[in-house]
């Protein structure tokens, strides 16, 4: 699966030896949602995989890279009309800005997090901007000066200057559009240095383009060739690198079973389904959806009912681990 992935995406994933799908799943969901480190850390425990927080960082600091350079390269194109706005991010207890923009239509143009609000940072953030995405016709900019100073330094050698719109109504597209990015930082409580800072939200802004249906088409881009020889397995697996969609219960299971092969037989949860007759195990249910927990005493007789469904999905994940 690894070696029909994106050369770069590969790279990151060559010494990490959870399944590919396991880190996806944590990666995303910590970038997507208001989850902390340690919120996954217990829901990947009740799904009975065994996954340290620290785990899930070092994941995420490795794989958000490789996804952002590679899903820039096939970044739409947006509108010529800007909005362009900064807004506060918490490092190591100091205030950082990150420089944002939209289209009109609300697409994300780019992002860009300095240390410091002054000219020297607009003019950087509006270079890689231009250099990403072509030259705007407008941008509209709040009462900045030091945006405004940024422009005028740009537009002083263009031939064709870029117009300058300073009202703040229109900039309410742009002011609205970062509530979806401090929403998932509130959480964080800030970030310990400038590095994770950058990274952490290189990936929420992508994830937030996916949201906004920015990536439908890079997603095709970078799935393979029919002319590739691909299996029904991996096919799936890279289409929901790209293209994450809500996770169905048998997509669950999938990886359920894909995951105990590589748990030990005593750290398996000790959780059987509602329908096995808590009077032969002695187990009292939990209710009608909760399923039926043992107790330490019942533990034999509970791995002896179900250890025949375990060693088949074992087996069953063979080439998984491979």
């Amino acid at each position: 699966m690894k070696q029909n992935l994106n050369p770069a995406v590969a790279k990151v994933l060559k010494r990490l030896h959870y399944p590919l799908d396991v880190i996806l799943l944590c990666v995303r969901w910590y970038i997507a949602y208001p989850l902390s480190l340690r919120h996954l850390e217990q829901m990947m425990a009740e799904r009975g995989i065994s996954v340290d927080h620290s785990t899930v960082h070092r994941w995420a600091l490795k794989l958000l890279p490789a996804l952002e350079s590679t899903f820039r390269r096939c970044k739409p194109t947006v509108g010529r009309s800007w909005r362009m706005d900064e807004t506060y991010i918490r490092v190591r207890g100091e205030w950082k800005y990150l420089y944002r923009a939209v289209d009109k239509a609300g697409n994300t143009i780019d992002f860009l997090l300095r240390a410091h609000r002054d000219k020297v940072a607009g003019r950087r953030y509006f270079e890689k901007a231009i250099d990403q995405n072509g030259e705007p016709e407008t941008v509209t900019i709040d009462k900045s000066g030091s945006n405004l100073a940024a422009l005028q330094a740009l537009n002083a050698d263009r031939e064709t200057p870029i117009g300058i719109r300073q009202k703040k109504y229109l900039n309410n597209v742009i002011e609205q559009d970062h509530r979806a990015i401090k929403r998932r930082t509130r959480p964080m409580l800030g970030f310990k240095n400038f590095r994770c800072a950058r990274i952490f939200l290189g990936g929420i802004e992508i994830m937030h383009m996916i949201v906004k249906g920015q990536i439908a088409e890079a997603s095709r881009k970078l799935l393979p060739s029919s002319s590739t020889r691909w299996s029904h397995k991996d096919s799936s697996s890279y289409r929901r690198l790209f293209d994450p969609p809500s996770l169905s219960r048998q997509i669950h299971k999938k990886r359920m079973a894909a995951m105990s092969g590589r748990l030990s037989f005593r750290e398996r949860p000790l959780v059987l389904p509602v329908h096995v007759d808590s009077q032969s195990t002695g187990a009292a249910s939990r209710g009608p959806t909760c399923g039926v927990l043992m107790q330490s005493g019942e533990a034999a007789q509970a791995r002896g009912l179900i250890s025949a469904s375990w060693r088949s999905a074992s087996s069953s994940c063979a080439s998984v681990r491979s």
